[in-house]
């Protein structure tokens, strides 16, 4: 194959080159393209599967974590529940507080303790509600019991509300208050001039 070339201070020359294959160049170009095509392929695949799968383990873990705390949601309100019908309770009568530990139901239109050792049981949540003592020291303050006296016109209430949230793991909501008799009335008999045991 013959070609000219110019320069810009030279005469026009006479070129000869030594004819060659071209289509073995265009195949070892293609071989090369077809290589770096399928390295490329592959590094794609492996950015696109880091990035899948940090996608599925977000969402995965972003469910779990609703899931979660629709339960915890759920599990507080059955505890402020069981706070509520104890002062429901003891707003009707104050001497229904008698059990260590009870389940509660509506019997009626009003609130009841089921019994002394019973426990509520909502689908997969378990609500035990405990009542204990308040005592109390020299100067009325709340201490641990014993204290210096048992104060017999309030009660501490504690619901407890679990559910298993996967094998061997249990979750756990507790809620504490304490319930007084406010309609109690005390008389303290000052005036003994009638004698003592008078009535």
């Amino acid at each position: 194959r013959l070609q000219t070339r110019r320069a810009s201070n030279e005469r026009p020359s006479l070129i000869v080159w030594a004819p060659f294959d071209k289509s073995m160049t265009v195949r070892l170009l293609h071989i090369r393209s077809a290589g770096q095509s399928l390295f490329e392929v592959v590094v794609a695949l492996a950015v696109f599967s880091f990035i899948a799968l940090a996608l599925v383990a977000l969402a995965t873990g972003g469910f779990g974590a609703i899931v979660q705390g629709g339960e915890h949601t759920e599990a507080e309100a059955l505890a402020q529940e069981g706070i509520e019908a104890v002062r429901a309770m003891r707003d009707r009568a104050f001497n229904e507080l008698r059990y260590n530990q009870s389940g509660v139901a509506v019997a009626g239109s009003a609130w009841s303790f089921v019994g002394e050792g019973s426990a509520d049981t909502f689908g997969k949540y378990t609500r035990v509600i405990t009542l204990g003592s308040v005592c109390r020291d020299a100067g009325n303050a709340l201490v641990d019991c014993p204290g210096a006296y048992t104060d017999a016109h309030e009660k501490k209430v504690s619901v407890r509300v679990s559910w298993p949230i996967r094998t061997g793991v249990t979750n756990v909501v507790t809620r504490e208050a304490y319930i007084s008799n406010w309609e109690s009335r005390e008389w303290i008999q000052t005036d003994w001039s009638g004698g003592a045991g008078q009535t």
